[in-house]
């Protein structure tokens, strides 16, 4: 939750680093003149000290918020970790943030006050084996 005029090699590294096992993200992107633009991000990593539980993170462009593509990405990354045996998922956000607060309420996160910081807010969600991606069922032959 800071901002910076330029990222930080060591920041753009741990970003890039991502081995989807320990760290998954995934992107929204549309396509405008044989260009692709990423309009979204959500990720998450697991836990150093408890690799049930994981932080996670959303960031939607400006002009496309408001139009699902969050709590579509929220819903694919819990389905995710929940596959990947992963049962906590926690995030910090601004408490000024209602989107956020709004999207992680209406998707069954518990939103409480942060002990450690008034500016900010916690989110947690249980998740449980029946979140997790479905799985293919095989076609008899």
């Amino acid at each position: 939750m800071a901002s910076f005029n330029e990222l930080p090699d060591a920041v753009a590294e741990r970003l890039r680093k991502i081995d989807y096992a320990s760290h998954l993200a995934l992107l929204a992107e549309v396509f405008e003149d044989r260009s692709e633009i990423m309009v979204a991000e959500a990720r998450y990593v697991i836990d150093e000290h408890d690799s049930a539980a994981c932080e996670f993170a959303i960031a939607v462009a400006d002009n496309w918020q408001a139009c699902g593509i969050g709590r579509a990405l929220l819903t694919r990354l819990e389905r995710e970790a929940a596959a990947s045996g992963i049962r906590r998922m926690l995030a910090d956000t601004l408490y000024d943030n209602r989107a956020m607060r709004g999207l992680a309420a209406s998707s069954g996160y518990a939103v409480s006050a942060n002990p450690e910081d008034a500016r900010l807010v916690k989110l947690e969600k249980q998740l449980s084996a029946s979140t997790a991606r479905p799985k293919l069922r095989q076609l008899a032959a």
